[in-house]
């Protein structure tokens, strides 16, 4: 079983800032609907909503926030966010999608144990949709992780969530893929050179993959150093080599950006 993070990397860039869920643009590959099938009730409901309780309420849980990467060309934007146990085990990802383009968002939980998704829950907010709407999604999984129950309620509001009820609906496969490879920079998540955008105040680095779909996501250089400033002299000759950074979500009045900690040059093998 591939494990869900890759632990070491992660917490290698643990302290981060950032510019989630199965998105419109992204559902055929993050959610799932498996052949219009509801399941109107399975006998272990309550130990299910009762294992993502104890994770949810978890005060100690550790946690490791990845870089909020961004596309300007399908206006969509994604973050993740991992949560372990004091034994540095993976219990819950938090993934954080929005699309500008149609003003729809996301915020997707996956509950896990033994390095396996038991469960996922769901806020959708669809501003397609006339009145306009939330929807909580919850499934949950066996332990091949196969969705074998799916749940729903909606309303107009999110704080009126809570007072729907839920109804069986066709069963949901949320995947936990496009997550893991935003925690772990991988694929259209790496985190390869791309240049610089600079201000009156500070200068932001800019990372990001070289694969035409590829995500991007902006670093606040709050303390230059040696590599910064080669890089920015010499910005032609370094885009698209590999970078690792580290970060801190930092705030300053209403504004939330990545602020650049460390960053090293990954020498090609």
């Amino acid at each position: 079983m591939k494990q869900l993070i890759s632990i070491t990397k992660i917490l290698t860039v643990s302290s981060v800032l950032i510019l989630f869920s199965c998105g419109d643009a992204e559902k055929s590959e993050n959610a799932i609907k498996t052949a219009s099938q509801t399941v109107s009730k399975i006998s272990d409901e309550d130990k299910f909503s009762q294992k993502m309780a104890l994770i949810d309420s978890n005060q100690q849980l550790q946690v490791i926030n990845g870089l909020a990467f961004g596309n300007h060309e399908n206006g969509i934007s994604i973050e993740a966010i991992g949560y372990l146990n004091t034994n540095n085990q993976e219990v819950k990802i938090e993934e954080i999608y929005s699309d500008s383009k149609t003003g729809n968002s996301e915020r997707t939980y996956f509950y896990i144990e033994g390095g396996k998704k038991f469960a996922t829950r769901q806020i959708i907010y669809d501003n397609t949709r006339k009145p306009t709407m939330f929807t909580e999604r919850i499934s949950f999984y066996d332990q091949n992780q196969k969705v074998i129950y799916t749940k729903e309620r909606e309303a107009e509001y999110e704080e009126y969530l809570s007072q729907a009820s839920f109804k069986p609906t066709a069963l949901f496969d949320c995947k936990i893929e496009r997550a893991m490879r935003a925690l772990n920079e991988e694929a259209e998540f790496e985190t390869t050179f791309q240049g610089f955008i600079e201000t009156k105040t500070v200068d932001y680095i800019i990372v990001g993959s070289n694969t035409k779909d590829g995500y991007t996501s902006s670093l606040a250089v709050v303390l230059p150093n040696a590599l910064t400033a080669e890089l920015k002299s010499n910005q032609l000759k370094y885009v698209g080599k590999l970078l690792q950074v580290q970060f801190q979500k930092t705030m300053e009045g209403n504004v939330t950006y990545q602020a650049l900690i460390d960053i090293r040059l990954v020498e090609s093998e």
